[in-house]
């Protein structure tokens, strides 16, 4: 970021909102959310102020975006607000795309905000839904050419092309994102889109190395030991091999249950 603008002062706001941020998700964390959106206000503001000193510089509008989208999802915020936040986060997204048009991350937002707009069925007009995922689409292959390294972007994607039942192009999407940076945040659920979609190709060598690296990487997220259950259900398994399985299978089963989060325990357990 640093080198993509020579003004110093915006880069330094840019820095602060950053730290505004990630204070805000500490608050967040501790239930305190009026103090996060404080936060989150301020954070705002400091970009709002680098966008207009470095009016070339497409960094701050895209940040602005996604503070407005990590509202969205944020619970506990008035749910009301959904659509009005995400029509902000999408026009932060155009403005940095005028300054910008590869901005990679700026067409990750846009699309993302698309996507989420999408999934949460924010729709009214015929053919919008239609209109979303498809806009969607492009905008992360766009994305992806800016910037081929873009993790979090092919990720996404890989959900996308997952729900519309892509699936070998939706797990080529997730090999992708994995292999740009194996320690993204949620690369636990890339992993799981891996095995996922192995599955789905019954693909069983892909899908146990999928499972166990998951395993290996995240082994208290009860995804990875209900992936040990769904390895059972592959076609041509011996059914004696099965058979035998089946008490190490209700172990994994009650893993899932014990490593759930409290709002979905009672549903895995079940």
């Amino acid at each position: 970021e640093r080198t993509r603008t020579e003004n110093v002062e915006a880069w330094l706001l840019v820095q602060q909102a950053a730290e505004a941020e990630a204070e805000a998700g500490r608050l967040v964390a501790l239930d305190d959310v009026a103090g996060a959106e404080r936060r989150m206000e301020t954070a705002d503001s400091l970009l709002a102020e680098a966008a207009s000193q470095a009016p070339e510089w497409s960094v701050p509008a895209t940040r602005r975006g996604w503070l407005a989208y990590q509202r969205a999802r944020w619970g506990g915020f008035d749910r009301a607000a959904i659509p009005d936040l995400l029509a902000r986060a999408e026009r932060h997204a155009n403005d940095a795309l005028a300054r910008n048009p590869r901005d990679a991350d700026a067409l990750e937002l846009r699309a993302t905000v698309k996507y989420w707009r999408y999934l949460l069925n924010l729709t009214s007009e015929p053919g919008e839904a239609q209109r979303l995922l498809d806009e969607a689409e492009a905008d992360f292959h766009a994305a992806t050419r800016a910037d081929p390294t873009q993790a979090s972007a092919f990720s996404s994607l890989s959900h996308l092309l997952m729900n519309k039942g892509a699936t070998a192009q939706a797990k080529l999407a997730a090999e992708r994102s994995y292999e740009a940076d194996p320690w993204l945040l949620n690369a636990n659920l890339t992993l799981l889109r891996l095995f996922q979609t192995s599955v789905d190709l019954q693909d069983e060598q892909e899908a146990r190395k999928w499972c166990r690296a998951g395993s290996e990487r995240f082994p208290n997220d009860f995804r990875f030991y209900e992936c040990r259950v769904w390895l059972l259900t592959l076609p041509g398994r011996d059914p004696d091999t099965v058979a035998a399985a089946i008490g190490d299978a209700w172990a994994q089963c009650d893993a899932v249950a014990a490593l759930s989060p409290t709002a979905i325990r009672e549903l895995n357990e079940r």
